[in-house]
């Protein structure tokens, strides 16, 4: 037998035994870090890095870590290890932090693939998907992008190491973060072409919809939605109260809406009317419960558009309740059976008199907070320019004068409450040049 029929049968047992492999392979550049959210006051108050399959063929990610490094430098530091997963065509995988910086609670425990102790990333760095190894020792880009090791590398805000050049946008918990565009497919080797900026917040995992890289199209493009939540919802509380939103996506479609009180609780969404053209307006009605107690809440909307919703955005919408007036028993309708008498401007607020001559060192001003009632917000303001509210058992201003020439000055005070009732009141004083001795019980 010839030497070109023995390398020709080489190569057929070669193919066979090729063709014994099991379908999933090592990412081999098919497996790219698609979100870097960095931890949030509210929502999603975890690190999280997702990761998504573009290939056609399932990945193995056993083995793999995820590693960072910041902006600022220093060495690679080993966030999470992969258990041993196969992770499907199109499909993305979640890797959360294990703890809540805040202590607060959050989705995102029972929504993540998988739980790292160790994950925590900035608002600027490298992030670096790496095969079975140990941590990474680049300090450069060419340098990291010699290591055959190296599976992915998405380098934000600025950071020094990335493929080609960094995006310069930064993880800001649930307002921005790097996002890579084309639904996460798109890797073209330069992290400023491939990622742009994307709300915060919803993580895609490997429960979501698959996605088709190899479907979408080369004119695709990724304008983030944009969700519209309005001004602020007040009702009485235990009536129940409902707020039309709107989202969306000047290239795409918003094909869901929903809310939740907090991170948690979810709200009931009535109505939804997808968009039915590209950049149409999609609506829904959000609802309050009737058994949501009077107080102050915060409602985070959250609409989706694009193939299996990648793309989210999201908007807040504050929740303002006040406590239902107690009925008479028996007799006609007053007034203490709708709203509230609107509180005299003098009855709120105790200052020194309109004709005082004032020290121009400081005076006191305090604000008076009716029994039964709720003050959203109160503004004092001295020739326009905004001064402190101090918050505590009562609502205090310290009026600064030394910055004031002498003269007359003018204070304006603003006070809200929850019931919608808004009070204001102005005075105007006059500038001493010596500290007069303090009226008995002047105040404010």
């Amino acid at each position: 037998m010839g030497v070109r029929t023995l390398a020709g049968l080489a190569a057929v047992v070669l193919v066979l035994v090729l063709g014994l492999a099991p379908a999933a392979r090592a990412t081999g550049g098919t497996t790219l870090i698609t979100q870097v959210h960095n931890q949030s006051l509210t929502g999603y108050d975890r690190d999280y890095v997702t990761l998504l399959n573009r290939g056609s063929q399932p990945a193995s990610l056993g083995g793999f870590t995820l590693q960072f490094r910041p902006s600022g430098g220093g060495p690679w530091t080993v966030m999470a290890t992969l258990p041993a997963v196969t992770l499907p065509a199109g499909r993305s995988y979640l890797v959360a932090r294990s703890d809540a910086g805040g202590g607060s609670t959050s989705p995102l425990p029972a929504a993540a693939d998988v739980l790292a102790p160790g994950l925590e990333v900035s608002s600027g760095g490298s992030v670096a998907l790496v095969a079975p190894g140990p941590a990474l020792t680049c300090t450069t880009s060419s340098e990291c992008g010699g290591d055959q090791r190296l599976a992915d590398l998405l380098g934000y805000g600025g950071a020094p190491i990335a493929e080609a050049t960094a995006t310069s946008v930064v993880a800001l918990g649930d307002t921005a973060m790097p996002l890579r565009l084309l639904y996460g497919c798109k890797d073209t080797d330069d992290n400023a072409a491939d990622i742009g900026s994307g709300p915060g917040g919803v993580p895609r995992t490997l429960a979501s919809p698959a996605i088709d890289c190899a479907g979408l199209g080369p004119g695709t493009t990724t304008d983030a939605p944009t969700a519209t939540c309005g001004e602020d919802l007040t009702a009485p509380a235990g009536q129940g109260a409902q707020r039309t939103v709107s989202a969306t996506d000047p290239d795409d479609r918003v094909t869901d809406i929903s809310a939740t009180l907090g991170a948690t609780m979810p709200l009931s969404v009535e109505g939804l009317q997808p968009s039915t053209t590209v950049g149409g307006t999609a609506t829904a009605r959000i609802l309050v419960p009737p058994g949501l107690a009077a107080g102050s809440y915060t409602a985070l909307v959250t609409a989706v558009s694009g193939p299996g919703g990648l793309q989210t955005a999201t908007c807040q919408l504050l929740i303002r309740l006040s406590a239902a007036p107690v009925a008479p028993v028996g007799g006609p309708p007053t007034r203490a059976q709708g709203a509230a008498p609107k509180p005299a401007f003098s009855s709120l607020v105790a200052l020194p008199g309109a004709r005082t001559c004032v020290s121009r060192r400081r005076f006191n001003i305090r604000l008076r907070v009716p029994r039964d009632s709720t003050v959203i917000s109160a503004e004092v303001k001295v020739n326009g320019k905004r001064v402190a509210v101090r918050k505590g058992s009562r609502l205090r201003s310290v009026v600064g004068l030394t910055k004031f020439p002498k003269g007359r000055f003018r204070v304006d005070i603003t006070m809200k409450f929850a019931d919608g009732q808004t009070v204001k009141g102005t005075r105007t004083y006059r500038a001493c040049t010596v500290k007069p001795r303090a009226p008995a019980g002047s105040r404010f």
